[in-house]
């Protein structure tokens, strides 16, 4: 799998101080720290759960119904789980899950 724009051929920029590197049009810097530590824990609280990698035996309609289910349960007040740091999970898993199937059929 190539991911895009990391080719030693992608252009060149020059920053306002001079430097040069390579364009980047990725925005890692912009994901928000206390949200990234909140998915990190429920991924690691499944690691342990499940095992590290089960949610890629999962298909991706089953972390769309379960998405949507954590996103519901939010919308109506239920107070038992994270179920937005769930929803965003599972929102993962099932992109994740997506792009390895079009990988597959190509």
């Amino acid at each position: 799998m190539t991911l895009k724009g990391l080719s030693p051929d992608e252009p060149i920029v020059t920053n306002a101080n001079g430097g040069q590197q390579s364009k980047c049009d990725y925005g890692f810097s912009c994901f928000p720290p206390k949200t990234m530590f909140k998915l990190a824990e429920i991924f690691g609280y499944g690691a342990k759960k499940y095992s590290k990698d089960n949610w890629r035996l999962i298909p991706p309609d089953e972390h769309l119904d379960h998405m949507l289910t954590h996103l519901y349960a939010y919308l109506d007040g239920d107070k038992q789980d994270d179920h937005l740091g769930h929803f965003i999970c599972r929102a993962i898993m099932f992109i994740e899950m997506c792009i390895q199937e079009e990988l597959k059929n190509k």
